[in-house]
């Protein structure tokens, strides 16, 4: 297993991690919904983590204005093998070392398990629409 960086040149990683991610995974993760791939490039940073040749878990820091959002998704085949754990891991120890001391996010409601995974590391709820809960992290 490893955790690969995201630039121009490897963007298919990506591509390969959307086509076999899964529809339950696509349906909670809407990021390339409405973006083109070529986002990446304004991205902080873009993980992907691969096993055995393929993409099987994806994670960003996207800076949107003043504000860095962070995105993970797992690939259906491998829910409940701490891959969220250790892409969150990589993402967090990454923003440390860039010394960005503030993240959010935006999670479904009903993710019962992202929700618990962001908790435990020090998300808190800042604010919650109808479907939609939003957290933020400071260093």
């Amino acid at each position: 297993m490893e955790i690969l960086r995201i630039n121009s040149q490897n963007r298919p990683l990506v591509t390969n991690f959307l086509e076999q991610a899964g529809a339950a995974t696509l349906e909670k993760f809407r990021y390339y919904h409405s973006r083109p791939l070529e986002i990446i490039d304004n991205h902080v940073a873009t993980f992907i983590i691969r096993h055995e040749s393929k993409s099987i878990a994806y994670g960003h820091l996207d800076k949107e204005e003043e504000i860095i959002w962070l995105g993970i998704a797992i690939a259906e085949n491998f829910h409940g093998q701490g891959l969220g754990k250790l892409m969150m891991t990589h993402l967090l120890t990454f923003a440390r070392i860039q010394k960005i001391s503030k993240i959010k996010l935006a999670v479904d409601n009903d993710n019962m398990a992202a929700i618990p995974l962001y908790q435990k590391f020090g998300f808190k709820e800042i604010n919650r629409t109808k479907k939609v809960l939003f957290m933020e992290w400071d260093l």
